[in-house]
C-alpha cells in the first residue's frame, strides 16, 4: 500500500478530497440558508438532530 502507489497519484486524491469537502461545505450552507428563510429558531437547536 506504501511503496506501490506511484507520486502522481497524491495530488489527484487531494483534488479529490479538496472537491468533496467544498461540495460539503457549499451543500451544508443551503441547508443552513434554507432553514434560516423558513423559521429562524431551527439555528438554537442542531440541524443534525432535524435533518
Amino acid at each position: 500500500m506504501t511503496s506501490n502507489l506511484p507520486i502522481y497519484n497524491f495530488p489527484i486524491a487531494i483534488d479529490i478530497s479538496v472537491d468533496v469537502i467544498i461540495i460539503g461545505i457549499l451543500s451544508f450552507a443551503m441547508i443552513l440558508y434554507k432553514r434560516s428563510k423558513t423559521k429562524t429558531n431551527y439555528i438554537s437547536t442542531p440541524g443534525l438532530l432535524r435533518s
